[in-house]
């Protein structure tokens, strides 16, 4: 069903709208928190899936976002880990700021991965090919600004990993400039510098790899995600890494991209008894320590610390 946008139902409910929902979560979770009423866009979305007491408050209409969908009405409009796909963000962001119109009150929020722990600590495995832009903190805030919108907000979010921002609608400003935000002569630096220690970083990895080879350690890696796929495809991992580990149970028995690596359960882990487990991302070191506490399982863990 499609919600309301009717004057006296507002009272009532916030309409949520999220460009971006993936399998509809985040977009339920807001519904559910506030009894709020939600559209979700996103050319992916299965139908099915969701058994949330509020699925009825929510359309999921499977396509991109654009102009044609102007007609609905978001006192809360958000945005996640989409904004980066989207090969022009300022004509897309014009289009989201020509929809909202002048409801002055539509809060904005928008998050994208932070490109300065990609180039400040090397968090390469970041680095895929279904990015088409990376943002820092500065030019976050100036394409913002840029399509008519007043930024009330930015931060570094889930340990510097993301970036997010909220706006309200505002003025378009043809020239915007830098707002001192962050230091540019580092961040040239930063990025001059980032050819080599890639490359750096790289090798190391490769070397590590090998020798845990020849030393005949038994190696799987956890996390069948963006950056997991990324780090095996960089290296060019083969039979140095037979299994990769992922909590999700709809990869289980699929196999990575380009690698071909067998994705299975944490539980798989028992009778494999690896002697090696290599993390790409230390957010979830505890998390995956426990797993693995559960299961007794004596495996070095291998944290990739962005260094």
């Amino acid at each position: 069903s499609t919600p309301s946008n009717s004057s006296a139902a507002s009272d009532v409910y916030k309409r949520q709208i999220e460009i971006g929902c993936g399998k509809g979560e985040f977009l339920t979770m807001l519904c559910e928190l506030g009894e709020n009423r939600g559209v979700g866009f996103d050319p992916s979305y299965v139908y099915g899936r969701s058994d949330s007491e509020t699925a009825e408050n929510i359309t999921f209409i499977r396509d991109f976002y654009s102009e044609r969908y102007a007609s609905y009405k978001g006192d809360f409009i958000c945005c996640r880990h989409t904004l980066e796909h989207i090969q022009y963000p300022k004509d897309f962001l014009t289009t989201v700021r020509r929809a909202i119109g002048d409801r002055q009150s539509t809060v904005v929020f928008f998050e994208v991965p932070n490109v300065l722990l990609t180039l400040r600590d090397l968090a390469i495995w970041d680095i895929i090919y279904e990015h088409c832009s990376y943002f820092s903190p500065g030019s976050f805030v100036r394409l913002f600004t840029l399509c008519g919108f007043n930024v009330r907000k930015i931060t570094e979010t889930f340990e510097g990993q993301f970036l997010c921002i909220e706006a309200l609608p505002g003025e378009v400003r043809t020239n915007v400039e830098f707002d001192g935000c962050e230091n540019l002569e580092q961040r040239v630096s930063e990025t001059t510098a980032f050819g080599s220690n890639y490359r750096r970083k790289v090798e190391k990895w490769t070397l590590t790899l090998e020798e845990l080879k020849r030393l005949g350690k038994r190696t799987v890696l956890w996390g069948a995600g963006s950056k997991g796929v990324t780090f095996l495809n960089s290296l060019n991992i083969r039979d140095q890494i037979e299994y990769v580990v992922d909590i999700n149970p709809h990869k289980y028995g699929m196999y990575v991209a380009g690698t071909g690596q067998k994705i299975v359960p944490p539980e798989f882990l028992r009778d494999y008894r690896p002697d090696i487990v290599i993390m790409t991302n230390p957010i979830y070191r505890d998390e995956i320590q426990r797993f693995m506490m559960n299961m007794d399982l004596t495996a070095e863990l291998v944290v990739d610390n962005y260094c």
